[in-house]
């Protein structure tokens, strides 16, 4: 991060950014010094750039940033050397300076960059392409992710905010679960906002490597130059681990293919991760360590790529998570950081794997304070002007093929063991993804392609697919596709040319002759997307995506026609609203229009076989 400071910054005469590359550099020098040779004037000097730089924020006079907080927790680090270096606690100092400096400085740095001059869309346009520049050649090879010589096998950092009770019962579970402790495994401590109670059970802890920042600037990369392990784990203070948690998880990490990340399954989790009735949210620690005992066992049946991932308990490659990096500090208050991640691990060509071996407890919701929907929108705009896509909607189908009838009766009713699978404009890979997980579940393998045209998602589809590709004419799939496909699916119909007849027919020619192709066709007329207008903030965006749904429930019976008509042979299954029945039953009556299937089938999936 560094370098890539010194790139964004370069040829400004800005002031400030002279100041942060001179205050960066003489921190360089210092670090690379013995410790027992860096005296307490010299920390002194770096703690006076910190106060000149911080004067020259204050005086920018920003709206919302974090920077002071960044700014008071480095000097407050500062001192705490200066009085470690007087009473010649070496070790402390050197460890605050080596680590917890480091990581706020980088902060420092990066974040100013961030809140001053990516201002302007050009701007972070310039740090969005630096950043996907540095992803793609980490895909294609140009980038090669060194190896370092590690001390430990991983490195396990809890992540605190406040609550002396979760974060006790979390350390302490740890400690239960996680044989090798100082000997195999490390334990770093990085605790966020300064609560009297909490850092009192801290400071009782024999940990070489705790990092307390008295202000709450929530960001996680701080400490990660600390870690010496080969793998990380990420730790929220409001999870309990259950025994084989960290056996499990290194299984998944080293004998999965191009594993990015981990994370284990619980009992409160959105995304799909939650598993019910193991544990109730009310359990005590000791009804949780009774009723999970036993319970963790590997499998890799049980081990599933996810297109994201919710991350309260996380295991990364260090090699991996030291390069990329946690956080884009564009990103504030928790929301999007995680789906952020995920998409940048995924460029990188690394998957996301869901565990369902795996099960920790869960409070929930204890590491973050409340946002405002205002930020969770400004948020929302932010992502689709960096990823060029949202995340909701057609991009993110969820689990609906997961749940459909007719793709799991046509997976489960295949005689094949190896199934070959070409999805057709799948966003970033929800869909096929859920194919392959019902796939795994009835003991198949799916050898995937994903073609795409719009060229935007490409980059998150190839690390699942043995083949990824752009498609140019709409119409001449058969010239980069020399096979024939035993499911073709196609999750987003907005995308299908009008000669419904014409394609399908091309499609039907690259079909095993026991082949199904299944279509997701949603339901333009359906109210819960009329709801959902009204309700998004961006209405703009919300207004293309709806003209993008070409089909009502009225063209269903045309479109099976067109599909008899070249000898397609199709079944359909209606998926309904998740509106409960009796607002929809309220709204059909008061105004009068009609077919209530016609307003609550929110999508049609459709299954066409020779």
């Amino acid at each position: 991060m560094w370098n890539e400071f010194d790139e964004l910054i370069e040829g400004t005469s800005d002031q400030l950014f002279i100041k942060l590359k001179e205050m960066k550099n003489f921190y360089l020098q210092l670090k690379s010094m013995n410790i027992s040779d860096v005296n307490t004037d010299e920390i002194g000097r770096l703690k006076n750039s910190i106060d000149e730089i911080d004067n020259l924020i204050q005086n920018l006079q920003l709206d919302k940033n974090y920077l002071d907080n960044v700014c008071f927790d480095v000097k407050d680090f500062l001192t705490q050397i200066i009085d470690q270096i007087k009473n010649e606690n070496f070790e402390s100092a050197h460890t605050n300076l080596q680590f917890g400096v480091s990581g706020l400085i980088k902060r420092l740095c990066y974040e100013t960059y961030v809140f001053v001059m990516a201002k302007s869309s050009k701007q972070r346009k310039k740090l969005f392409d630096n950043q996907f520049e540095f992803l793609d050649n980490i895909y294609s090879g140009k980038k090669i992710l060194q190896n370092e010589s590690y001390k430990y096998k991983a490195s396990i950092i809890v992540y605190v905010y406040k609550n002396r009770e979760f974060t006790q019962q979390c350390i302490e579970s740890i400690y239960a679960h996680t044989p090798g402790i100082g000997d195999k495994y490390e334990l770093i401590v990085r605790a966020d906002g300064y609560d009297e109670d909490t850092n009192e059970y801290l400071d009782s802890l024999q940990i070489e490597k705790k990092f307390c920042y008295p202000k709450n600037v929530r960001l996680f990369d701080d400490v990660i130059d600390a870690a010496e392990g080969e793998y990380i784990f990420g730790v929220n203070n409001d999870i309990i681990v259950t025994e084989n948690w960290i056996e499990n998880l290194l299984q998944t990490l080293e004998n999965g293919s191009k594993v990015g990340m981990v994370v284990p399954s619980a009992n409160f989790a959105g995304n799909g991760q939650a598993v019910d009735g193991i544990v109730k949210q009310s359990d005590s620690v000791k009804q949780i360590e009774e009723k999970t005992k036993g319970l963790n066992k590997s499998n890799s049946a049980q081990w599933f790529e996810q297109d994201t991932l919710v991350n309260y308990l996380w295991g990364m490659p260090s090699r991996l998570v030291k390069s990329i990096m946690l956080d884009d500090l564009l990103f504030t208050g928790g929301f999007y950081t995680d789906i952020d991640l995920s998409m940048r691990i995924k460029r990188a060509g690394y998957r996301l794997i869901f565990v369902t071996d795996t099960f920790v407890f869960h409070h929930g919701s204890a590491s973050y304070s409340e946002v405002s929907e205002d930020v969770f929108s400004q948020m929302e705009n932010l992502f689709y002007e960096k990823y060029g896509f949202t995340s909701s909607g057609e991009n993110f189908n969820g689990h609906l093929f997961d749940t459909s009838n007719q793709v799991v009766n046509s997976i489960e009713s295949s005689n094949k063991q190896d199934l070959k699978v070409l999805a057709i404009d799948d966003g970033i890979g929800s869909e096929s993804l859920n194919v392959k997980r019902i796939a795994t579940l009835n003991n198949k393998n799916v050898e995937l392609t994903s073609v795409v045209h719009n060229e935007v998602y490409l980059p998150y589809v190839r690390a699942s697919s043995q083949r990824s590709s752009k498609i140019i004419d709409e119409f001449d799939y058969k010239s980069i596709l020399n096979e024939k496909f035993d499911f073709i699916i196609i999750p987003n119909f907005s995308q299908i040319p009008d000669n419904l007849s014409e394609y399908f027919y091309m499609l039907k020619g690259l079909l095993e002759d026991d082949g199904s192709i299944i279509s997701l066709v949603p339901n333009s007329s359906s109210l819960a997307i009329l709801i959902g207008a009204l309700k998004h903030k961006n209405l703009t965006r919300y207004k293309s995506h709806i003209e993008s749904l070409k089909y009502t429930l009225i063209d269903i019976p045309e479109f099976e026609r067109t599909l008899k008509n070249i000898d397609l042979i199709s079944e359909c299954e209606f998926v309904t609203s998740d509106e409960s029945t009796s607002k929809l039953d309220k709204i059909i009556n008061h105004f009068g229009i009609g077919d209530k299937k016609l307003y609550q089938t929110r999508r049609v999936i459709v299954r066409a076989f020779k």
